[in-house]
């Protein structure tokens, strides 16, 4: 006898999640493979250096920060699991045609804007997805997802290290420019990696893009005809039994372009967007940069996949940590704790960064750190504004990783890495200010919390439907002795007229479980 074993559906999901993530973390190994890219254009007689490349880093924080804010939208229009499909298609084109060609133009065009847009477009999808299947625990549920972005990372980088630099040749000192590049024998696995890599990202992102399956569609299947029928009378009887069921029915629908600059004109978003632009801004910046300032100082390359396995366990772990801590402290206290960690981390870098072990445990740290926001800022975006319109509104504040972008490209030429250290450090003790005096505290599932008393009106509510169902239950007996006496047709339709309305209520009552 063959036992099917049925998983349910919100699990699928979250493996899904972790899938989709570890394709998405891909885009991390940009700073991996920077120098990588600056020696195949050096060795093509192409004189731009890493600074060049690193103007990338501006289109590709509008493209990935717009494309965010354009996915809210159009994950409206069609099926979740067929969204993932398609842009995990295109996604994994982009990485293919980095095999076809060379040139500052092509490598800014597919690394400076497709893969970014494309990333950004499956960013939020199965972060909200999952806030779907498991609401009171989105903390914890969403740092479990963030690990496909550290199991990625730990994949990706050693695999492209093996296929790009197998012998571990050592970089070459460029004496007019004191970068490091390594020679042609190095970048020639270039082409070969590149398609190695697309392939394994498409199949791993297809499989993920495949086991995605939303709530709405979950439930959508199981009650559709009950829903069709009871649908509208249970919103207008919700609407009059709970204050705040009509404030909880807007969140559910998506804000306008004028009700969303009305919502960045508030104070609490203000605050709140300064301090996520401030918090991710370092540790953004050395997503990219953290090889380049290293070899600099250490010359083996082998060493930084140690140090990408490295902000591999920090990006996965930390994320799980941070959201554990969201659901138990909300957001005020962790973004203090958070920011003052970071402040201290800039200080120490220039002073480690010439011993392995110390660089190797700072590095660690900074993207622990920095990681925790990929999961505080969203769940806190969805705990202040509701799913649909908290993705909406984070997705505006991801444009905020432009301006670690607009500092890195344009100062460090200039001023040195040090002293952009310095920059990156008073920007962090901004955003520290802004969260010390934030008179706002910002909690996980905030339409539990947002009446303190509101888990008391549910249970006096739920009382009162209990007694009413119980009411009705005795007028039924009533009206069937009446019509077991005189076989009045009149009073058969009012009992079943009683039946429905106490149908409608005992849903109400599982409602109210339920949240």
């Amino acid at each position: 006898m063959v036992y099917k074993i049925k998983i349910p559906h919100k699990y699928l999901s979250v493996l899904g999640g972790l899938l989709i993530f570890m394709v998405l973390s891909a885009i991390q190994v940009f700073g991996f493979l920077m120098v990588y890219l600056a020696s195949n254009l050096q060795n093509d007689g192409k004189n731009y250096t890493i600074g060049d490349l690193n103007a990338f880093l501006i289109p590709g924080a509008f493209a990935n920060a717009i494309s965010v804010g354009l996915s809210a939208k159009l994950q409206t229009y069609i099926s979740e699991k067929l969204y993932c499909v398609i842009v995990m298609t295109l996604l994994c084109l982009s990485w293919f045609a980095l095999s076809l060609s060379s040139g500052f133009v092509y490598y800014a065009i597919f690394l400076g804007f497709m893969i970014p847009f494309f990333e950004g477009m499956l960013y939020l999808l199965p972060i909200y997805n999952l806030q779907k299947h498991f609401s009171q625990q989105q903390g914890l549920i969403g740092g479990i997802l963030f690990l496909g972005f550290g199991i990625g990372n730990f994949v990706w980088n050693p695999l492209l290290f093996s296929l790009i630099n197998p012998e571990n040749i050592e970089s070459i000192e460029d004496p007019q420019t004191g970068e490091n590049y390594f020679p042609k024998e190095v970048t020639d696995n270039l082409q070969s990696a590149f398609t190695i890599f697309a392939l394994i990202l498409f199949m791993t992102g297809i499989i993920g893009s495949l086991l995605i399956k939303t709530k709405k569609q979950e439930d959508s299947e199981q009650n559709f005809d009950i829903q069709q029928v009871n649908d509208e009378i249970n919103k207008a009887r919700l609407s009059s039994l709970d204050p705040n069921y009509d404030q909880k029915q807007q969140k559910n629908q998506a804000l306008t372009f004028k009700e969303l600059i009305q919502i960045f004109k508030k104070l609490p978003q203000i605050k709140l967007t300064i301090i996520y632009a401030c918090a991710i801004s370092f540790g953004f910046m050395m997503t990219y940069d953290y090889k380049s300032y290293g070899l600099k100082h250490i010359n083996d390359d082998k060493f930084y996949v140690y140090v990408a396995n490295v902000i591999a366990i920090a990006n996965g772990g930390s994320r799980v940590f941070w959201g554990f801590l969201y659901d138990k402290i909300g957001f005020r206290i962790l973004a203090i704790s958070n920011l003052i960690i970071q402040l201290v981390l800039i200080i120490l870098l220039p002073i480690v960064v010439t011993n392995k072990a110390l660089f190797l445990t700072v590095i660690f740290f900074i993207f622990w750190t920095f990681s925790g926001w990929a999961i505080i800022t969203p769940l806190t975006c969805s705990s202040m504004y509701g799913i649909i319109q908290g993705k909406q509104i984070f997705g505006i504040m991801y444009m905020s990783q432009v301006l670690p972008a607009l500092i890195a490209f344009t100062f460090v030429k200039f001023i040195g890495w040090e002293i952009l250290f310095f920059l990156y450090a008073i920007i962090v003790v901004i955003g520290l200010i802004f969260s010390l005096f934030s008179t706002y505290q910002v909690f996980p599932n905030s339409d539990a919390i947002q009446l303190k008393d509101e888990d008391q009106d549910k249970k006096n509510t739920k009382r009162s439907l209990t007694k009413k169902l119980n009411n009705q239950s005795f007028i039924i007996e009533n009206q069937q002795q009446q019509n077991n006496q005189d076989g009045n047709l009149q009073n058969i339709k009012v009992i079943q007229n009683i039946e429905i309305e106490m149908k409608r209520k005992q849903s109400i009552i599982e409602d109210f479980d339920s949240i």
